[in-house]
């Protein structure tokens, strides 16, 4: 893998935060059960969605900054250093910044009746997380490493998001 494809993949992942923005809690779970708990709260769908997409947004700016200076730093030039580069970024910088939005969007809380919805992209993003976390080459594996979350993401409403996740 080129250090050029190395980089392209994880900004495609770096995109993939914007569909954490429903969530609340950090991590995922092996056991299929959700380990992230939907909070709920007063807020209407729209200004859940406009709050959720302003915090996807500045934890996809950090992650871009994360990734860049990561990235510097390990200076990969040989196949092996590439692996172990890309298991570092992912545990090191991609899992934990996601972790952090989860706990920040949690706060928001969703609407009431959207609990559900919520759940189901959480769960398929959780899933996601969980197979990049045993397997970090995952991240670049394929150009759409979050398709199935982006497409639950504009089912729900969240265009803005989804539309960063390729």
């Amino acid at each position: 893998m080129s250090i050029y494809r190395f980089l392209q993949g994880v900004a495609l992942v770096a995109v993939a935060s914007l569909a954490l923005f429903v969530a609340s809690g950090c991590g995922g779970s092996d056991s299929g059960a959700s380990a992230v708990t939907v909070e709920t709260g007063s807020l209407s769908k729209a200004a859940f969605i406009s709050k959720a997409d302003s915090l996807c947004k500045a934890t996809r700016s950090k992650l871009l900054s994360e990734y860049t200076e990561y990235v510097k730093e390990a200076n990969p030039t040989s196949s092996a250093e590439e692996t172990e580069a890309l298991e570092g970024l992912a545990e090191d910088v991609v899992l934990p910044d996601y972790e952090e939005m989860l706990g920040e969007i949690g706060q928001l809380g969703a609407p009431s009746a959207d609990a559900k919805k919520v759940s189901a992209i959480i769960d398929a993003f959780e899933r996601r997380l969980d197979e990049i976390e045993r397997k970090p080459a995952e991240l670049t594996a394929t150009s759409t490493p979050f398709e199935k979350v982006a497409k639950l993401a504009v089912a729900y409403g969240l265009k803005g998001c989804a539309e960063s996740l390729g």
